[in-house]
């Protein structure tokens, strides 16, 4: 097990770690700094912990250098709508949402009842068994005869 100078219990992996990132760092003490130095010459387990932590770092770190100039905020909100022209759109939408939904509402309805009219002319046409409602759905003939003309109740082979 890896004891570094400073961690008294030495069995603290994050402990361990934070030590080793401060040292990547360089904000150890003084001390601290030449007794881990000491560790590492004498510890390669601690040495590949240290690569570890190093290479992670340099991953991590191109990432999170970007910064946006001291004008980005001030342009982006020059940007943005204001709250008053915000709620006003926002108003003039929930306005007009109902109106909307009752126009799609009429449109479903209208085709529906076409396509029950359609369904109830064919109907009469054919000379059909079903009644008026089963018609006007699409339904079809519900007789043993026409079940028994399904192929699923043929046996197969496999």
């Amino acid at each position: 097990m890896t004891h570094l100078p400073s961690d008294k219990a030495g069995t603290d992996p994050s402990r361990r770690h934070e030590q080793l990132l401060r040292f990547l760092e360089g904000s150890l003490a003084p001390q601290e700094e030449a007794r881990l130095s000491a560790q590492l010459a004498r510890d390669a387990q601690l040495q590949q912990e240290l690569r570890t932590l190093s290479t992670l770092r340099e991953t991590i770190e191109p990432a999170t250098g970007a910064t946006f100039d001291s004008g980005f905020p001030q342009r982006v909100m020059k940007r943005l709508p204001s709250a008053a022209s915000a709620s006003e759109t926002l108003g003039s939408f929930h306005e007009a949402l109902p109106w909307a939904f009752l126009r799609v509402a009429v449109v479903a309805l209208l085709l529906t009842a076409g396509l029950g009219a359609y369904n109830a002319g064919t109907h009469l046409q054919m000379d059909g068994e079903a009644s008026l409602v089963e018609a006007v759905l699409g339904l079809p003939d519900v007789s043993m005869e026409t079940a028994l003309a399904y192929d699923i109740f043929e046996a197969t082979d496999n």
